[in-house]
């Protein structure tokens, strides 16, 4: 089943805990929600929705609500549209394609699919106040897909005492082809915001139709920021789950490299991934659709290095490529190349891959579903996650040197969860996006991962979970 098909008209959220005394209550969208983000200060949420944006209490009640759309557009119309110019506009519907907490300035980065991908930075407080927002300074800032099928990810992030903002998206019909990017959040030396943060940082497609990408995930750690996406190549059909990894004050993207990222068991390929998540107790990814596979970030790294040294000595070449291009990269750069430049430089191969990565066996399958979404609880050094299933069910599952499902709570029948899954500020309550209703139970005291840290040993290092399925984009 593709990515895509599991978008439908109304979204909801939900909330619930390990506590038998629970009062539904509910919140609905008139139309379908996109993005769910808390603020873990004030407990409040911001919801993304076509043509709406919400901003809410941590009980659910409406604070503010703006209409977003629609607006008179054409995909292939580049803004502001003038109808005389661009006959083709129709009344347009909104999707949110990114809602992002800029916590250290107190703002909301709100992104829809109008008008090229443009976004808006609003007041974190009040979001019915736009503190920037410009329609005509062309490709510039177009940041976000424009295509309603496919996804953009973003990460608000310091870099030079300044706010910046990592972006991934697919390469649609009518985008701009740049998959990656470094936007920066504030004016200086003459550049706008949302402008790219230098002219060379990004990765642009050269060919729309050489491959097509899904984001699915953006995260930092420590210097680098790492992006998680499906692949799916043209030449031969094949599809592919990549994770992406740069230097954060790497201006160039001399330091990119991706990798492949493997789940696959005798019955199997689990190729393509539909959510993430990163928890600081550990160093491991967790995978699924169908599966769910761990990984060690430590491991990935180290592999990333052990593959940036065979290519810059030459060995194993036949297992690079430099991105939209034929030729070979590798070549004899110097015994100690990687660890001299492990940021890169121009005198080295860049924008590279490598269809040596890791792989490791799934840890917990299900058979008839789709896992959907995941999030992670940790307490008293236990992990514990929280996954999502394309029948509409949360299941709990224990963390450690193997996966362990140990319950299930059905929160609407049939109805997919969506990928954004929270806990609250409390740790107590997990919002989830369903298709229908917007419901929660009031929850009792206990944490929502409470029950699950008896008897189980945590993990160690980062962690990171992923969840994936075997399928085609």
């Amino acid at each position: 089943m593709a990515l895509w098909t599991w978008t439908l008209s109304i979204f909801s959220c939900f909330c619930f805990a390990l506590s038998k005394n629970e009062e539904l209550k509910y919140f609905q969208s008139a139309t379908e929600l996109n993005h769910l983000s808390v603020d873990n200060d004030t407990g409040s949420i911001y919801l993304g929705a076509v043509n709406a944006l919400y901003h809410l209490t941590e009980n659910m009640e409406v604070l503010e609500f703006v209409e977003t759309g629609p607006k008179k557009d054409n995909k292939k119309c580049t803004p502001p549209i003038d109808e005389n110019q661009c006959k083709e506009a129709v009344m347009t519907d909104n999707y949110n394609k990114l809602l992002l907490l800029n916590k250290a300035d107190n703002k909301i980065v709100v992104c829809g699919s109008l008008f090229k991908g443009i976004c808006a930075i609003r007041d974190l407080t009040n979001i019915t106040t736009v503190v920037h927002y410009v329609d005509s300074s062309g490709e510039k800032s177009f940041v976000a897909s424009n295509d309603e099928n496919v996804w953009t990810v973003g990460l608000i992030t310091s870099l030079n005492n300044d706010r910046v903002l990592f972006v991934g998206k697919g390469n649609g019909p009518n985008d701009n082809g740049i998959i990656i990017s470094t936007r920066q959040l504030y004016e200086s030396d003459g550049k706008d915001i949302f402008e790219m943060y230098t002219d060379s940082a990004a990765v642009k497609s050269a060919y729309h139709s050489s491959s097509t990408q899904q984001f699915v995930a953006v995260f930092e750690y420590k210097n680098y920021v790492y992006f998680i996406f499906n692949q799916q190549e043209k030449q031969p059909v094949h599809n592919r789950t990549l994770i992406a990894r740069l230097c954060k004050d790497d201006a160039h993207y001399y330091s990119y490299f991706e990798m492949d990222l493997g789940c696959k068991d005798e019955d199997g390929a689990y190729d393509h991934c539909h959510s993430a998540y990163v928890t600081a107790p550990g160093e491991e990814l967790a995978r699924s659709m169908s599966a769910m596979c761990m990984f060690s970030l430590r491991h990935i790294n180290e592999k990333m290095e052990k593959n940036r040294n065979d290519c810059y000595t030459n060995q194993n070449t036949s297992m690079f490529y430099k991105l939209f291009a034929v030729e070979n990269p590798c070549g004899l750069k110097g015994l100690n190349a990687s660890k001299n430049f492990p940021c890169g430089s121009e005198h080295l191969p860049y924008l590279l891959g490598s269809r040596n990565g890791v792989i490791e066996k799934p840890v917990l399958q299900k058979e008839g579903m789709n896992l959907t979404a995941v999030t992670v609880a940790v307490e008293n050094g236990h992990t514990v996650a929280f996954l999502g299933t394309s029948d509409g069910k949360i299941l709990k599952v224990f963390l450690s040197s193997t996966a362990s499902e140990y319950s299930s709570l059905t929160i609407e029948l049939n109805k997919p969860i969506k990928k954004d899954l929270a806990l609250d500020r409390t740790q107590e309550n997990l919002y989830v996006m369903t298709t229908d209703k917007v419901e929660y139970p009031s929850c009792g005291k206990g944490s929502a991962q409470g029950q699950a840290v008896k008897h189980h040993r945590a993990l160690t290092g980062l962690k990171l979970c992923l969840q994936c399925y075997q399928g085609i984009l």
